[in-house]
This record gives structure tokens, sequence and C-alpha cells, in this order.
């Protein structure tokens, strides 16, 4: 990401757009007290990309609290070590709480991230780099060469925005894909693909490249590589506030 042709706070914003149409989820009081932050999941193979997006983030989010966990115990949960970050809570986060979430008051009675037109069209390469690089992949095969953008929880109508959004603003196609769970995730083929590709490339994170270029390879990361790499930041107050290494969390079946 060229960040001189920014400053650091424009470039957050444009990735916490990204961050929370992918993995990052903003958590709220429903009962308005204002007190809106950051939460992040990762796999431990991401720690660099996760390190990464707290760099860009920090001048909107403030400095972050991270730990690593792994569940034990039988169940579906992977006991894969995993990295969760959180931010500070701070008005702002609230303000574009309001931009991705309703409260679901008949069903679920919780707030449910959702995909908003005003939402779609602030999106800029940044933004989309990230919302790929937290949810999307790369097939190639002897016939076709697709990328695909898990949109599994979102509902069809929102798929529809999102595809028609995709070709209006940058002319690339996405089709929608229908899973056997009845979710769905949007697929681009060939050309769309390698145009997508390349208006994210100048933004992608270098530990993330593997997701649009085969010729890399995807970084596999032990508990001890990890924490070394979180340790090694620990250093620069401005981003990272607390640690607390490897907790083991038993799996609720």
């Amino acid at each position: 990401m060229k960040l001189k042709e920014y400053s650091p706070k424009m470039v957050a914003k444009k990735v916490l757009l990204g961050t929370v149409l992918g993995d990052g989820c903003l958590v709220t009081s429903q009962y308005g007290t204002g007190s809106t932050y950051l939460v992040m999941n990762h796999g431990i193979d991401q720690v660099p990309y996760v390190l990464w997006k707290m760099q860009m983030l920090e001048p909107v989010t403030g400095p972050f609290s991270i730990r690593m966990f792994k569940r034990t115990g039988k169940g579906e949960w992977s006991t894969h070590p995993k990295i969760n970050v959180w931010s500070l809570s701070n008005k702002y986060l609230g303000n574009i709480h309001d931009d991705f979430y309703r409260f679901d008051a008949e069903d679920t009675g919780r707030y449910k991230k959702v995909v908003r037109l005003n939402v779609l069209r602030r999106l800029t390469p940044e933004s989309l780099a990230v919302w790929f690089m937290d949810d999307g992949c790369l097939s190639v095969t002897k016939s076709t060469l697709y990328i695909r953008l898990a949109t599994n929880g979102f509902t069809m109508e929102e798929n529809k925005l999102v595809c028609e959004y995709m070709k209006e603003m940058w002319g690339i196609h996405f089709v929608m894909d229908q899973h056997v769970s009845g979710s769905w995730s949007l697929r681009a083929n060939v050309e769309s693909a390698q145009k997508f590709c390349e208006l994210i490339e100048p933004c992608m994170c270098p530990s993330m490249l593997y997701k649009i270029d085969s010729s890399y390879s995807a970084e596999h990361l032990d508990e001890s590589q990890g924490d070394d790499m979180i340790r090694a930041v620990l250093k620069d107050t401005e981003l990272v506030r607390k640690y607390q290494p490897l907790v083991e969390q038993p799996v609720v079946t």
C-alpha cells in the first residue's frame, strides 16, 4: 500500500471498511452506551497479516490487545492455535457500526452485519484488498482460473447488491454460487479475476500475496513462531497495549 499518498488516518478508514466486511466484527452495546470496539480473529498462520492490519488500523482504533488461544477437547472447533485481537472503544467505531449493522429484534435479539449500498460506494482498492485477504481465495486449474469471495454471512439480496456494485463501479463481473447449506459465495472467472487481482495487488499485505498469485506460498507458523512475532512488536507501545500468550480453551459441545 502506498502510504505516502494518504494520511495514516485516511488509510485506516479505508482498511477498516474492508475489515468489517470481512472477518472483523464491531461489538457494541445494544443499550446505547456508545462503547464500540473492533475484534479480529485469525489462524496463527496469519500473524504477519494480523500485525499488518493492526498497524494500518491504529490511527482510528488506538492500540490493540492480543491473545493466542486454541481449543481443547473434542468437538467441531479446530484445535489449531488462533489469534484474537481487540481494540479500544471509541465514538468513530460506533458510527461505523451503525453503517454495517442492524438490530434483529424479532429473530436473534442481536446485531446482524448487513451490506448496504452507502458502504459499498465508499470502498477503495485498499478496502477491497482487505476484504479479499480476509474472505477471498484463488483457484487455478488446468482449464481455468477464478477467485472466490466468501459472502455466506450475507443474504441473497445482499450478494446481488455486491455483484451489481462490482460491475458498475469496477467493471468486474462476479456471479453468485449457492451452496448445499443454502449460503452464498461470489465467483469471478478468468478475465474479471485477473482484473480484480490487478486492482488490489498494490494494496496487499506481502504475506497474503498467495491469495492472488499461485507462485507464492502461504506461510505456516507454529505456536513458538507466532509468539515470537507478537512479542517482537510489544516494544511498540503505540500498537500493542497487552498480550496474553497461549491459553487453552475447552471446546463447548
